[in-house]
């Protein structure tokens, strides 16, 4: 820490150096001028014939020598060297990567913007339709996908009929297509295919879904709020609440399971609303495929269920609602708090009569948060990052009272690379559930 902490203190002098001399009045520049070219200890005049004798930049020690070095400054120095009168353009920041957890949510809207970076791909995104010489007609249309393999080998994980050990490989391809008209209206519609080849054991829910329909929904604006458009979207589609922090990924109260080969997705209607410090999403919908599990006879995500939906057409489970609202609150710098309420209704009557009936109701609240650590040149070296989360469900089943609570945290920090002069950054997490 001893170099490190010099090295700070090094670039805490040349600092004031640099701030002292670029407002310097006219008078005291000539004399700094001067001074730099008559003293040997300010200068290092090059040798003969090389380029000029220009003096070396001046240090804290040699511009206290100079009389007047007290006098209040308020003129450039005019030195070529001097990072004040001659700043270095500024680092062009990180482009911000178009591609999202959810296919229907990726952005592409940068290709607008002048001297934007290039992603691959990216020609087949945000395609103009329509357009004339004089008018564009608001049209565009994006494609893309996955082509996903995976080998598996597993020791004792619980499959039907008891644990295992199994190997096999698993495949997923995704294609979609994507149809916008301005920011008015919306059609997207994303196929899957999700199979399993040479394994030991029997098929999970999670591991097949033979070519079907994974989103086709539509958007259609209905209002605006902080200048930005509200949608109305009724379809199938996937679900993601829980945004990625500095220590979790997020996705902790509803996601679509990326890891499995299938996807979660649900059947019914969302109303979103994106703005300058909140955020609000309103759902009432109802799990789909062999991903959300419903029961044990017959239900999903039992074998016969996986067979049954093999290469038939996915269908909604009508004995569930799944509805409520996920807000995120952005206000605060380095801070980001999300309130939420989640409603699971059941009726087992009308699907499975192995699964209980009841009303569950859970509201919870997640607050993330980060605080960087500057040195004495006032760079961040270390950010420090926290994710807690609270939540208390409570109904019934089969008229029974239910209730039950957890909490969650979260703490890291993260070391930036050019604080430990490494191309690595350090991370520590520790956390605890209850």
């Amino acid at each position: 820490m001893r170099p490190f902490y010099n090295f700070a203190r090094l670039c805490s002098a040349a600092t004031l150096t640099v701030s002292l001399l670029s407002f310097a009045p006219a008078t005291f520049a000539e004399e700094v001028e001067a001074a730099a070219s008559t003293e040997s200890t300010l200068t290092t005049p090059t040798d003969a014939g090389s380029e000029g004798n220009l003096p070396q930049p001046l240090t804290q020690t040699a511009y206290e020598s100079l009389p007047n070095a007290n006098v209040e400054l308020h003129a450039p120095c005019g030195r070529p060297d001097c990072p004040h009168c001659n700043p270095a353009p500024p680092k062009p920041a990180a482009p911000i990567l178009p591609w999202k957890a959810l296919y229907f949510d990726n952005d592409f809207s940068y290709k607008t913007k002048p001297n934007a970076p290039h992603f691959l791909g990216e020609e087949l995104k945000n395609i103009p339709l329509f357009d004339d010489c004089c008018e564009p007609s608001g049209i565009t249309m994006s494609f893309g996908g996955e082509v996903r393999h995976r080998y598996m080998n597993e020791d004792n994980r619980l499959r039907p009929g008891g644990p295992g050990r199994s190997t096999y490989d698993l495949y997923r391809w995704r294609q979609y297509v994507d149809m916008k008209y301005k920011d008015e209206f919306r059609v997207y519609v994303e196929m899957i295919d999700a199979s399993i080849y040479n394994n030991e054991l029997p098929v999970t829910g999670i591991d097949k879904n033979r070519w079907d329909i994974q989103n086709a929904f539509f958007d259609a604006k209905v209002a605006e709020r902080d200048n930005k458009p509200v949608y109305f979207r009724a379809g199938r589609q996937e679900l993601l609440y829980g945004t990625p922090s500095a220590v979790s990924p997020g996705q902790q109260v509803i996601s679509p399971l990326d890891w499995a080969n299938t996807r979660r997705n649900f059947e019914g209607f969302r109303g979103i609303s994106k703005g300058d410090t909140w955020d609000f999403d309103l759902f009432a919908v109802r799990p789909v495929n062999t991903a959300n599990p419903t029961g044990g006879i017959g239900a999903r995500p039992a074998t016969t269920s996986v067979n049954k939906y093999d290469n038939q057409r996915d269908e909604a489970d009508y004995s569930r609602w799944y509805s409520g609202v996920y807000t995120v609150y952005r206000g605060i710098k380095d801070q980001t708090i999300e309130p939420y309420y989640v409603w699971l209704q059941t009726d087992t009557a009308k699907q499975d009569p192995a699964w209980a009936d009841g009303n569950r109701h859970n509201v919870g609240l997640r607050w993330t948060a980060t605080k960087p650590l500057k040195d004495e040149c006032e760079k961040p070296w270390l950010v420090l990052a926290s994710d807690v989360e609270g939540a208390y469900q409570f109904g019934t089943d089969e008229r029974q009272e239910r209730a039950s609570r957890f909490l969650h945290c979260q703490v890291g920090g993260h070391a930036l690379a050019s604080a430990v002069d490494s191309e690595l950054e350090h991370d520590l997490l520790l956390g605890f559930r209850r």
